[in-house]
């Protein structure tokens, strides 16, 4: 065989093409709609950045009370779950969500089947 078919040749890469730029254009969509969510993440992040201002300030406070009760109170039974519901309230997770990567789809197929040489 000296040379490719030519008509099936055309055919494929016409067919691949098109099927690169629907893929192109579901990768857009898809970019878009990472991009609102990216958005709303910021927003959510804000809000979660008072969340943990009121809990550091919780926190303070619940450890002036603690301090204020002294050694004995604090190894007493009411001491011992005041001081496990504080801890339960300095570990709350409370770190922010990070933004979505965007979508890239590697397609040089395309190119690469398009350059091919149809005969020697």
């Amino acid at each position: 065989m000296k040379t490719v078919n030519n008509i099936r040749y055309d055919d494929l890469l016409s067919e691949l093409t098109l099927a690169q730029a629907k893929v192109e254009a579901a990768e857009k969509t898809v970019n878009f709609a990472i991009d609102d969510l990216n958005s709303e993440i910021s927003s959510y992040n804000a809000v979660l950045e008072k969340v943990s201002d009121f809990v550091g300030e919780t926190t303070a406070q619940m450890e002036n009370y603690a301090e204020e009760q002294g050694n004995k109170w604090t190894e007493s039974d009411e001491g011992s779950d005041f001081m496990t519901w504080k801890s339960d309230w300095e570990s709350v997770d409370l770190e922010e969500i990070e933004d979505i990567d965007l979508v890239v789809v590697q397609m040089d197929h395309v190119k690469d089947f398009g350059n091919l040489e149809l005969e020697p």
